[in-house]
């Protein structure tokens, strides 16, 4: 739809403004019959200037802008296409220079294929000239380096807008990870008073105040994850998130990635089915990252599911057995099919004020762990339907250099 938009803005330019036409040209009756076709189209208006020289037309181009310049291939002590290197600054097409139409007495196919191999907007025999291959030639190269123009110059204010978005982006990065490092710093010693306050050090704590500072407690913990979440995110933004890729057992990671969350199970007197698959044992990838991924999903199916989850956890291969396909299922609330295709934005949040009270975070996990997948090569998934429950899946290559990456390196 642009490039229409332009086309008719440029083509209405070529018909409306004087066209600035620089010949150059050492036949002086050439230049009066191109002076005399020009002065007949009267659709259009020209200024026309001429020299007999490729030195004067360099001059001339110095001094002076042009619409369009009708370049003789023979002239004298250089070529057309020499003098238009030189105006241009090499053979390449730029915006910045005019467009030329090259024209000679004497050609081929094989003259037109290297004049326009060489920079010329376009070729017209002499003898073929008259005036509608003169005025048709200068109407599209006039409209299609005008077009360029345009082109390159929304090319020009969309790099600067990209280049600053993409500092304030390394600076909001910036201020996340300081403000996570100032902030973490007194919450994590608020924590602990609470926790010697809790556990009775500083006296005798009643039922009802242990409840309150249980709460306090989960509250620091919230705030904790919300801003380790903030600066991973900042980290993946900019390609500074690093993987530690080795063999890990797989086991392992299960069994880090339920505990965290037994005691919310326990607590909704839900249970959770791990089916094992015994001719997996390990798996190459950063360990920690694939707990964190898989101990959000088992989390978001706690946190999403009824009074007693009941969620499924299953490890398979693939029918070729180079992946790992690990599957999380709950018997919850489910995502309505409006939301399903952003689940993995960032800060995307699923639901509505009904759900708010499930206690929602900032948006960040699930988009977090795709892009933790994505890095491992894999891939992430969701199924649902609402009032049944969601599965979430993922894949990771059973196989991965051991090694330290991220995306930057």
């Amino acid at each position: 739809m642009l490039s229409v938009q332009y086309n008719l803005k440029a083509t209405e330019n070529v018909l409306a403004d004087p066209l600035r036409i620089l010949i150059v040209d050492d036949d002086e009756l050439y230049i009066q019959l191109v002076r005399r076709i020009l002065q007949r189209i009267g659709n259009r208006k020209y200024d026309i200037r001429s020299v007999i020289t490729g030195e004067d037309a360099i001059m001339q181009c110095r001094d002076h802008t042009f619409d369009v310049l009708l370049l003789d291939y023979h002239l004298p002590n250089m070529t057309g296409l020499d003098c238009l290197g030189s105006i241009r600054g090499g053979r390449t097409r730029k915006v910045d220079k005019p467009p030329a139409i090259l024209c000679t007495a004497e050609g081929s196919e094989s003259t037109a294929g290297l004049a326009l191999r060489e920079g010329a907007d376009d070729y017209l025999q002499k003898a073929h000239i008259n005036d509608n291959s003169l005025s048709r030639s200068i109407s599209n190269v006039v409209t299609r380096h005008r077009l360029n123009c345009e082109i390159e110059r929304q090319f020009l204010e969309l790099k600067k807008m990209n280049g600053e978005l993409e500092k304030k982006n390394r600076e909001i990065g910036h201020f996340y990870q300081k403000m996570s490092h100032e902030v973490k710093t007194p919450l994590a010693s608020a924590r602990e008073f609470l926790s010697l306050v809790r556990d009775g050090v500083s006296g005798e704590v009643n039922g009802q105040q242990s409840e309150l500072l249980d709460y306090a407690l989960v509250s620091c913990d919230q705030l904790n994850r919300h801003f380790d979440d903030l600066v991973d995110m900042t980290k993946l933004d900019l390609q500074k998130l690093p993987l530690i890729i080795k063999e890990c057992s797989l086991h392992d990671i299960v069994q880090r990635s339920t505990a965290s969350c037994v005691a919310k199970l326990r607590e909704r007197g839900g249970k959770i089915h791990y089916k094992k698959n015994s001719a997996i044992d390990t798996v190459h990838a950063d360990q920690d990252r694939i707990v964190q991924v898989l101990s959000n999903l088992i989390g978001n199916a706690i946190k999403y599911s009824s009074e007693c989850p009941e969620i499924h956890l299953k490890v398979e291969l693939n029918s070729d057995a180079q992946k790992i396909i690990v599957s999380v299922a709950d018997n919850g609330i489910g995502v309505s099919a409006d939301d399903t295709q952003f689940i993995f934005d960032k800060l995307y949040q699923a639901g509505t004020a009904s759900t708010d009270c499930l206690g929602a975070g900032l948006g960040l996990g699930l988009s977090i762990a795709k892009e933790i997948v994505t890095l491992h090569g894999g891939k992430i998934w969701m199924e649902s339907e609402p009032g049944k429950g969601s599965t979430f899946t993922f894949t990771l290559p059973l196989k991965l250099l051991e090694k330290q990456c991220c995306p930057s390196c």
